[in-house]
């Protein structure tokens, strides 16, 4: 039987991509949307799904969700997450899962007290453009690697829509929040927990209250650097990723289209083209020997829920908790950094 889940939130990220991806996955059914306004309500009904006006009314449900997906705004993560828990109800929840690594823990604590899941939807390590990478680093087509750069650089007029231009009090917020939850999750995944931060986080054009630009240097336990950097002021197009090694180095352009796929297109995740990026895309191997493209891997974005679903089974989570945990302590050591001017050395 299906397991069954809710949705919390009937904005782009929960209809347009938890919906199509929770659905390409056999062991998951989606039973309701809780939709806060009319609007909102209006736009659930396209998930032919009970539509409640409350995450108090998905108790009341039949079948009773076992998750409930939290996709509103990162403000209320926190109090959305423990309403369910209250529920006896699991969750996975949008980055960043909590505005403070305490409150995190707390949630943490409180769901395994309770032994329910709890789980951060931390999507872009399934990003084709990281698969691939991550194949090219295991191979070891680059020999020992020395210095990771991950850059998601775009050109972007006036202050950032609605919530998402909203300051908040964790300063964990703009691109640090959003993009960077990605970026640092992505070189943690890689390289393991970082020992050491340095920031530069800025609103340069004063648009908003929230940044616009940021840049982190991680210096990893092992000794491997990562060098992240987000903005929305960049008129050139910049490389997503640059992995140098000691026997070369691997570059990539492009940016993952699954969002778009889902989006604006309305793919099927389970579709042959699905994730596939075309090959004027593909990285670059750069050796000694020479220059060879290495074709992207497609985006698998549904193996979060294949995932989700082995764990609520009793499998391992799709994304640990310790490294969303750890991935917080990185945001707001970042932060730190930023307004002392000084490296943060994080707590082990």
């Amino acid at each position: 039987m299906p397991l069954p889940m809710a949705l919390i939130g009937a904005g782009m990220s929960g209809l347009g991509i938890h919906v199509p991806l929770l659905r390409s996955v056999s062991g998951l059914e989606l039973v309701a949307v809780v939709a806060h306004s009319g609007a909102g309500a209006a736009r659930a009904a396209t998930a032919a799904v009970p539509v409640v006006a409350s995450i108090a009314e998905l108790a009341g449900l039949s079948p009773r969700p076992v998750v409930a997906i939290v996709a509103t705004p990162d403000r209320l993560h926190v109090a959305h997450v423990s309403m369910l828990l209250d529920l006896g109800i699991g969750a996975v929840v949008e980055k960043p899962l909590a505005g403070t690594p305490e409150q995190a823990r707390m949630l943490a604590r409180r769901a395994e007290k309770a032994g329910l899941p709890l789980v951060g939807f931390l999507n872009r390590r399934w990003d084709g453009d990281l698969l691939t990478l991550r194949s090219v680093l295991e191979k070891g087509l680059v020999g020992e690697p020395v210095l990771f750069e991950s850059t998601i650089a775009r050109w972007v007029e006036g202050a950032a829509p609605g919530w998402r231009g909203e300051a908040l009090p964790s300063g964990v917020d703009g691109v640090l929040g959003g993009f960077g939850s990605h970026l640092v999750d992505q070189a943690v995944s890689l390289f393991g927990p970082v020992e050491r931060v340095f920031a530069e986080v800025g609103s340069r054009r004063g648009a908003s209250a929230v940044p616009d630009d940021a840049f982190l240097l991680l210096r990893h336990e092992s000794s491997m650097r990562s060098h992240l950097r987000m903005t929305m002021v960049s008129s050139v197009e910049q490389p997503r990723f640059r992995l140098q090694g000691l026997a070369g180095a691997f570059e990539k352009h492009g940016f993952d289209g699954q969002q778009e796929a889902l989006v604006r297109r309305g793919e099927d995740p389970l579709a042959p083209a699905y994730g596939r990026e075309p090959a004027e895309f593909w990285g670059s191997l750069h050796t000694t020997e020479g220059v060879e493209r290495v074709e992207t891997r497609p985006g698998a974005w549904r193996e979060f829920y294949v995932g989700l679903a082995a764990h609520l089974r009793g499998g391992p989570s799709p994304v640990p908790m310790v490294d969303v945990m750890h991935g917080l302590d990185v945001l707001h050591a970042a932060r730190r950094s930023a307004d002392s001017g000084e490296s943060v050395l994080l707590e082990s």
